[in-house]
């Protein structure tokens, strides 16, 4: 069921790198990320570091992951550093077009629970697929360490089906040939769901036609990119549940045939 409440338009021109720079945050590195002050506890809050999150993830995936091979970590900051959205991405097979991928996000002003969703990347344009809904961890009260660990540990149980949901998912949506009419009223239905605003359906319609990245010839996999790049645009706390939506979505309009 579609449910997002799309309330944001961009009128600005978008970046050339939006995949890394984005409107609404900008890409740091761990060793930033380590020197940004942490909250004190108190009974009602228990903080984590930004820092010390990513690196219970990645401790904790490299444990489980034992098949893939961590190649890129993106972390961006909003808010004046409280806020904290990241993408982990393995590699399993080296000549793979769609990699492992953990997206999360966190905050360290209350503003919102730690949280987790895995699905893929795409290669040629660092695209997120989010096959599954987001795990919504908890609020930041008692020992969060333990049950952070304890939830992601349970999340990437999951990480084979995940890595397999979204290559077919890949296979098929490049198989599937899309005539100019049907992506036209695909976005439409899209608008229509609230997973595009009037601004962004226009700059989908753009990269249909004219595509940022190469994403193959007129297919049901272009224009599911089309929708994802121009979410990029987006600040980061819309986009994990955004990928999840849009990709059933997808689904539904392209392969349920």
């Amino acid at each position: 069921m579609i449910a997002t409440n799309l309330d944001y338009t961009n009128t600005e021109e978008p970046q050339a790198n939006l995949g890394l720079d984005t409107f609404f945050g900008k890409e740091r590195g761990l060793s930033y990320l380590k020197e940004i002050p942490t909250p004190a506890s108190t009974k009602t809050f228990s903080p984590i570091g930004h820092y010390e999150f990513v690196q219970l993830i990645i401790e904790i995936a490299g444990r489980m992951l034992n098949e893939y091979k961590l190649t890129k970590i993106n972390t961006w900051t909003s808010s004046n550093d409280q806020r904290l959205f990241g993408k982990l991405t393995y590699q399993k097979n080296e000549e793979e077009d769609v990699s492992f991928a953990i997206g999360f996000r966190q905050a360290l002003d209350k503003s919102m629970a730690a949280g987790l969703a895995l699905g893929g990347s795409v290669y040629v344009c660092s695209n997120m697929i989010i096959s599954g809904k987001e795990l919504v961890f908890r609020k930041h009260t008692g020992d969060i360490q333990t049950a952070l660990k304890e939830k992601i540990v349970l999340s990437l149980l999951d990480a084979n089906d995940t890595y397999d949901t979204i290559n077919s998912f890949y296979r098929n949506m490049k198989e599937k040939e899309v005539t100019d009419d049907t992506a036209f009223s695909s976005f439409g239905l899209a608008y229509g769901k609230g997973l595009l605003t009037p601004n962004l359906f226009t700059r989908a319609v753009s990269e249909w036609e004219d595509p940022t990245y190469y994403h193959g010839p007129k297919t049901a996999w272009r224009w599911y990119n089309s929708m994802t790049q121009v979410y990029k645009a987006l600040p980061h706390n819309k986009t994990i549940a955004l990928h999840s939506e849009v990709h059933d979505f997808a689904k539904q309009q392209f392969l349920s045939n």
